[in-house]
This record gives structure tokens, C-alpha cells and sequence, in this order.
């Protein structure tokens, strides 16, 4: 079970679909970071995000254990892989931002 705790780290991706491609870029993201979970090393969950206000805009966030295992994993060839298949439903690359998460809860 995971422990808020554990989640130390966080990988924020701005995308702009391309017209008509956003539930199709959707569904690769939820897909692509769901085969992930529990089979990367430091990998905890995501958040994924469509604005209501801008409707080809998607935020997606990963959550992670340890810094060096989010770097590792995003200079890696399985998300190198994935950008690749990603890439022409989107008007250009990612956005990238990375965060140390001060407080995390749920409730």
C-alpha cells in the first residue's frame, strides 16, 4: 500500500494535442504510465489531467520515491519510446518541469 510519505518527487508534463488527437493521446498516457506501475524501481503513481478551459491541453504528473530514479527512468529508452510513439498527436514536445513535493495529502 502506499504511503503519501514515499512520494517525494514529481515530474509535471505540459502537452498540446493536435486537433481531434486528445482522447487518443489520452488514453496512450493512462495506458503507457498504468504498465509502469509496480515495474520501475522508485515509480509511484501519476495524475492526469485534460483543462476544461483549454481542451487540447493535458497535464501529467509522475510521482516518485527518489530523485535518481526519475531522472534515470526519464533519460531511459521506455520513455524515449514512448515520446516517439506520442509525438505526432501533439502540437510539440512536452513541456518538462520537475518538483520535490513539500506536502502531499488525500483524504
Amino acid at each position: 500500500m502506499l504511503q503519501i510519505s514515499d512520494v517525494k518527487y514529481a515530474m509535471q508534463f505540459n502537452e498540446r494535442c493536435k486537433k481531434g488527437q486528445r482522447v487518443i493521446a489520452l488514453k496512450m498516457i493512462a495506458d503507457f504510465y498504468n504498465s509502469n506501475i509496480g515495474r520501475v524501481k522508485g515509480f509511484k503513481g501519476y495524475l492526469l489531467r485534460e483543462s476544461l478551459e483549454d481542451p487540447p491541453s493535458i497535464v501529467n504528473i509522475t510521482f516518485w520515491d527518489a530523485k535518481d530514479d526519475m531522472d534515470s527512468y526519464y533519460n531511459g529508452m521506455n520513455y524515449s519510446e514512448f515520446l516517439e510513439k506520442i509525438k505526432p498527436l501533439l502540437e510539440q514536445l512536452p513541456e518538462k518541469s520537475e518538483y520535490h513535493i513539500f506536502d502531499f495529502r488525500l483524504s
